[in-house]
C-alpha cells in the first residue's frame, strides 16, 4: 500500500499496476475478496492501456482465483481462458502453464474427474520439463485428488507425496498445506486416522502462519471430517460452525456448500445413532434438512457434479431415516448416475449402499443383495475399509431377509472384523467414541444377533455347517473326551512303558496327547515314512497374544479357550492325524502321508476355523488367531530331532511376520535359495547338535544374512550363545585397528548386559585362543594343569569354559567366550562344536564390517579434504563487492588472483567511474 501511494504520486502507472496486482494477491489470501477484485480490475485496465499482454494474463489468472473463491465458476473459466490467450500472445510460457494448472483445478471443483486428471497430467509433465516446481506441485495435487475420487488411493498417494516434496523444495508453503490435506484424505480412506490427524495439524499450522483464510477453512473441513470418522460428532459440529463463521465473514461462497453438507452429514449421523437405539431422531433430521437446503442454494450458482451427488446422497439418507424409502431410493439412484458419469468411485459405493438399504425396506431383497454386492466390490476396489464394512452390513441385511442366515452371519462377522481393526489401531482415549459411532454400533449389534441366529440354525439342523469360505467341519458336539476317541489308533507299547496307562499319555487340561507320546509317535511315523518312502508333515501352532488374553480375562477363561481350541484342532484334521499339546498355548499336529500342499491346506483350514470361532467370556466376544509353522519329512529333515528343529524355526519365522501367519520351512520357490538352504541343513545335521543348538544355529545363519547393524548382530549372537549352551556368562572380544583385543559385548544367563566384563572373565584363556587360533574346552578349570595356575580362574571360581576363535583363514578377528561355575554340569564337546560353528558364521560379516568402516573412514577423510580445498578455493576466488560475470571481468578476476597474494605495490589507473576503488578494496 505504501509503494502504491508512492507510484501514484510519481505518476508511474506501470509500476502502480504491478503493485496493485501484488496487493490483490495478498488481499485474496487474507480473505479481502472485494478489495482484491477492485485492485485487480484497476490493474487489468492499466495493463490493457499499456498493451502489456503478459501482465494482463497474470491479472486474469489472479482474478479467476477471486471468482473461484466467490463460487462463480463460469466467470472463473472465462477469466482463465482470456488469461491464456493473453499469455500466449505475450509469449509468457510460464504463465500459460500456471493458467492450465488452474483450469485443471477448476475441472476438479466442477466434478469432471477425467478432464481434471488429463489436464493435470499434461501440466505436470510440461512443468517438470521446464523446471516450474510450484506449477508441477499444484498439478500433482489435482492429479492425486482425481485419482483418489476415482478409487485409486495408491496412485493418489504417490502423486500427492511427489507434490508435497516439490512444494517443500520450492518453499511453496500454501501448496505444501494443500498436499498435506489431500494426503490426510487418503489416510482416512484407508482407515488410518492417526496419519490423517498429523497431516491436518501440520496443514492447519501452515494456514495460520500464512494467514490464508481459504486454506484455514479447508483445514477445518478436513479436521471435522476426521472427527466424524472417529465418531466425535459434537466436536465435528463445533469445528464446522467455526468454518461456517469464517465463510460468512469473507463471503467465501466456494466453501459454503461444502460446510453445509459436512454439517448435514454429522447431523444425519446423530439421527442414525438415535434410529439404531430406537430413539426419536426428529430434531437432528430437521436441522440436517436446513443445512441441505442451504447447500442446495449455494450450488445453484455453478455446476459442481460431485457436491450435487453428495447432496442427493444425504437427501437419500434423510428420506430413509424419515421412512420415505421410495424417495430415498430415487435420490440414491440419481446420485449414482451422476457418479458414474463423473467416474467418482468413492461416492458410487455409498450410492449403491443407500439403494440396497432402501430396497430391503421395500421388500425387494434380491435387488438389494445385487446392489450391496456391487457396493462390496466397489469398496474392495478403492481399498476403503469402512466402506467395505458398511457394504457388508447392507449385504448381510439383504441375505438375512432372504433366509441366508449363515451367509449373512459371515458378512457381519467380516464387517465387525473391519471396524475392530480400526478400533484396535486407535489410542485408548479415542476407542470409546469410535465404538459409539452409529455405523459401528449397528454392525456390532447386528453381528451379535446374526451370530445367535446362525447358532440356532445350526443346532436346529443337527449338523455343524461351516460358514462359506470356511472349512467343512466334523459333527458338532465333539467334546474333549469324545474327541479323544476320534484320535488315531496307536500302539501304546511303542509310545511308553507297559506300566503307563492311557491317562498318563494325555494332557490333563485338554485331553489331547502330551508331548511325550507325540514325540514317540513322530519317531514311529518317520521310520514308517523311511520304509515306504512316504512324506509326513509336522505343524507347530501358537495362539496369538494368548498371554494378553490370560491377563485380561483370567486363568479360568484362558483354560476354557485352550479346551475350545483343542476341539477345533480335532475337528479340522483327519482321524489318522495326531494332535498334542506341547506346552502352554502351543500345540503340535502330526500329518502322516502329507506333502507340502496338503500341510498348507490343513494349516489354513485350522487357522480359519479358529479365526471364525466365537470365543466368549461373560458375553464378550474374544477374537483369536493362530500362528503356524510347518516342516516336512524328508524335504526339510531326515530325523526326528532335526524335524522338530525345523518346525521350531518355521514357527519363529511365522511369528516375526505378525499374527495369523502360516510359514513353511522349505517354502521358497527359488532354486538357488533352496540349494543354499539344503547345504546349510546338511552342515547343521552333521554336527549332531541338540534341538536347541540346531534351531539357534539356523537362526544365526539367517541373522548374519539379514542384519546390517553389526553391533545389534553381536548382541543377539551373544544372547543366543548363552541360551543354547546354558552357560552363566557369554562374551565376544574383537580385534581393533591396533591389533589389540577388546570387549564388545557380554550377557549373562538372565539376558542382562554385563558391565566391566574384563573383571569377570579369564583374560589369559581368551588371549591364548586369540594367539593360537585354536578353540579351548575346559571341563574342570580348577583341576586342569593348563589353567589352574591362572589367578582369574581361582578368583572367579570358574569350573567349565569354552572359547572359540572367530577367524577367516589364518586371521583371528575375535573370540567367543562362555563359562559357568556350576558343579552340576560341565560343558560337553557338543557345546564347543556349537560355539565353533557360531564363530564361523559371524566371521564374514565381522570382516566385512571392518572393511566397511575402513572405507567409510577413508571417504570421510577425502570428504574433509575436499571441503577444505573448496573452502580455500572459495576464499581465493570470491569477489562479492564487484558485480560482473562477463568474459572480460573473468580476466580481471584472474589478474587479481595473481596479485592479492603478493606484497608488491600496485597502481590502478582508469577513467572515473570504472571501479578503481572496488579493485583497491578487493586487493586490500
Amino acid at each position: 500500500e505504501a509503494a502504491l501511494a508512492l507510484w501514484e504520486r510519481t505518476g508511474d502507472t506501470q509500476w502502480g499496476a504491478k503493485t496493485r496486482l501484488e496487493l490483490g494477491r495478498i488481499q485474496l489470501a487474507s480473505g479481502e475478496l472485494t478489495e482484491a477484485e477492485s485492485n485487480l480490475s484497476l490493474a487489468a485496465q492499466t495493463f490493457k492501456t499499456l498493451g502489456d499482454r503478459s501482465s494482463q494474463a497474470e491479472v486474469g489468472l489472479t482474478l479467476a482465483q477471486a471468482f473461484l473463491l466467490r463460487g462463480e465458476l463460469s466467470r472463473t473459466r472465462d477469466s482463465l481462458e482470456r488469461a491464456q490467450e493473453d499469455a500466449e500472445a505475450g509469449g509468457a510460457g510460464r504463465s500459460v502453464l500456471r493458467i492450465r494448472a488452474q483450469l485443471a483445478r477448476l475441472s476438479l471443483v466442477q466434478g469432471d474427474l477425467a478432464r481434471a486428471q488429463d489436464q493435470a497430467e499434461r501440466v505436470a509433465e510440461d512443468a517438470a520439463r521446464q523446471g516450474l516446481v510450484d506449477v508441477e506441485a499444484l498439478a500433482r495435487v489435482v492429479f492425486g485428488l482425481a485419482h483418489l475420487l476415482q478409487g485409486r488411493p495408491q496412485d493418489a498417494e504417490r502423486q500427492l507425496r511427489d507434490a508435497f516434496v516439490l512444494a517443500r523444495q520450492r518453499g511453496a508453503r500454501a501448496l505444501e498445506a494443500r498436499a498435506r490435506l489431500a494426503i490426510a484424505r487418503v489416510h482416512l480412506t484407508r482407515g488410518e486416522p492417526a496419519g490423517a490427524l498429523g497431516e491436518v495439524s501440520q496443514a492447519r499450522d501452515l494456514a495460520h502462519e500464512l494467514e490464508d483464510v481459504h486454506l484455514e477453512v479447508l483445514s477445518l473441513l478436513s479436521l471435522a471430517r476426521l472427527h466424524r470418522f472417529l465418531g466425535q460428532l459434537k466436536r465435528a459440529e463445533s469445528i464446522l460452525e467455526m468454518a461456517g463463521q469464517r465463510v460468512e465473514e469473507i463471503n467465501l461462497a466456494l466453501a459454503r456448500p461444502e460446510v453445509a453438507l459436512a454439517t448435514a452429514a454429522c447431523l444425519l449421523d446423530q439421527a442414525r445413532g438415535a434410529w439404531v437405539r430406537d430413539q426419536d431422531a426428529s430434531e437432528p433430521l430437521e436441522q440436517a434438512g436446513e443445512q441441505l437446503s442451504l447447500a442446495e442454494r449455494g450450488l445453484r450458482a455453478g455446476s459442481r457434479r460431485g457436491l450435487r451427488a453428495e447432496l442427493d446422497l444425504l437427501r437419500a439418507e434423510q428420506a430413509f431415516l424419515s421412512g420415505s424409502f421410495a424417495d430415498a431410493r430415487e435420490r440414491a439412484e440419481a446420485a449414482l448416475e451422476v457418479m458414474r458419469l463423473s467416474g467418482n468411485a468413492l461416492s458410487s459405493a455409498r450410492a449403491e449402499r443407500a439403494i440396497a438399504r432402501a430396497r430391503v425396506e421395500q421388500g425387494r431383497y434380491e435387488e438389494a443383495a445385487t446392489s450391496a454386492e456391487r457396493a462390496v466390490k466397489a469398496a474392495d476396489g478403492i481399498q476403503d475399509g469402512e466402506a467395505h464394512a458398511a457394504a457388508l452390513l447392507e449385504r448381510g441385511l439383504a441375505r438375512r431377509k432372504m433366509g441366508q442366515i449363515i451367509q449373512a452371519a459371515q458378512d457381519l462377522r467380516d464387517a465387525a472384523s473391519q471396524v475392530r481393526g480400526v478400533w484396535a489401531s486407535l489410542s485408548e482415549d479415542l476407542r470409546d467414541d469410535y465404538a459409539a459411532k452409529p455405523l459401528v454400533r449397528e454392525i456390532i449389534k447386528l453381528a451379535q444377533e446374526l451370530g445367535e441366529e446362525a447358532e440356532a440354525f445350526v443346532e436346529a439342523s443337527g449338523e455343524r455347517k461351516a460358514l462359506p469360505s470356511k472349512p467343512s467341519a466334523q459333527p458338532a458336539g465333539l467334546t474333549a473326551p469324545a474327541a479323544a476317541s476320534a484320535a488315531p489308533a496307536v500302539n501304546v507299547a511303542e509310545a511308553a512303558e507297559p506300566s503307563d496307562s492311557l491317562e498318563t499319555l494325555r494332557d490333563s487340561l485338554t485331553n489331547l496327547f502330551n508331548h511325550t507320546f507325540f514325540t514317540a509317535q513322530l519317531e514311529t511315523e518317520i521310520k514308517r515314512g523311511q520304509r515306504h518312502s512316504r512324506p509326513l508333515a509336522l505343524l507347530k501352532i501358537n495362539i496369538d497374544r494368548f498371554k494378553l488374553v490370560r491377563e485380561l480375562y483370567g486363568p479360568k477363561a484362558a483354560k476354557d479357550i485352550l479346551r475350545e481350541v483343542s476341539e477345533l484342532l480335532l475337528r479340522n484334521v483327519r482321524d489318522v492325524d495326531i494332535v498334542a499339546r506341547y506346552f502352554g498355548d502351543e500345540f503340535e499336529v502330526l500329518l502322516p502321508d502329507t506333502d507340502q500342499h496338503g500341510a498348507l491346506l490343513t494349516s489354513k483350514r485350522i487357522a480359519e476355523a479358529v479365526e471364525g470361532h466365537r470365543f466368549e467370556h461373560d458375553d464378550e466376544k474374544i477374537e483369536l488367531t493362530l500362528t503356524i509353522g510347518v516342516a516336512l519329512f524328508p524335504q526339510d529333515a531326515k530325523d526326528k530331532d532335526a524335524l522338530i528343529c525345523r518346525v521350531d524355526e518355521a514357527l519363529y519365522n511365522a511369528r516375526t511376520r505378525g499374527p495369523n501367519q502360516v510359514f513353511t520351512f522349505g517354502g521358497s520357490d527359488d532354486p538357488a535359495t533352496k540349494g543354499e538352504t539344503a547345504a546349510e541343513l546338511r552342515e547343521i545335521d552333521e554336527m549332531m547338535l541338540s534341538r536347541e543348538g540346531r534351531t539357534i544355529l539356523s537362526m544365526v545363519q539367517r541373522l548374519v544374512n539379514q542384519e546390517l547393524d553389526i553391533d545389534r548382530m553381536i548382541e543377539l549372537v551373544t544372547g543366543m550363545v548363552v541360551e543354547a549352551t546354558r552357560g552363566e556368562r557369554g562374551f565376544i572380544m574383537l580385534k581393533g585397528p591396533t591389533g589389540e583385543f577388546s570387549f564388545r559385548h557380554g550377557r549373562n544367563i538372565d539376558d542382562k548386559v554385563i558391565n566391566l566384563p574384563e573383571l569377570k572373565i579369564s583374560n589369559n584363556i581368551a588371549k591364548d585362543v586369540a594367539q593360537t587360533g585354536k578353540a579351548v574346552h575346559v571341563s574342570e578349570a580348577i583341576e586342569d594343569d593348563r589353567f589352574r595356575g591362572f589367578k582369574s580362574v581361582m578368583d572367579l571360581g570358574l569350573r567349565s569354559i569354552i572359547c572359540a576363535p572367530i577367524h577367516i583363514n589364518d586371521e583371528v578377528l575375535g573370540v567367543i567366550y562362555v563359562d559357568h561355575n556350576q558343579v552340576a554340569r560341565n560343558f560337553a564337546q557338543e557345546d564347543l562344536n556349537f560355539l565353533t560353528a557360531i564363530a564361523d558364521k559371524v566371521a564374514i560379516p565381522l570382516r566385512n564390517s571392518a572393511r566397511l568402516r575402513e572405507t567409510e573412514d577413508k571417504l570421510a577423510l577425502a570428504e574433509a579434504r575436499l571441503k577444505s580445498q573448496a573452502a580455500q578455493l572459495q576464499t581465493k576466488y570470491k569477489y562479492d563487492t564487484i558485480i560482473g560475470r562477463s568474459e572480460a571481468m573473468q580476466q580481471v578476476f584472474k589478474l587479481l588472483d595473481r596479485i592479492v597474494e603478493t606484497s608488491h605495490s600496485v597502481v590502478i589507473h582508469g577513467e572515473s567511474g570504472t571501479g578503481k576503488e572496488l579493485i583497491a578494496r578487493a586487493i586490500h
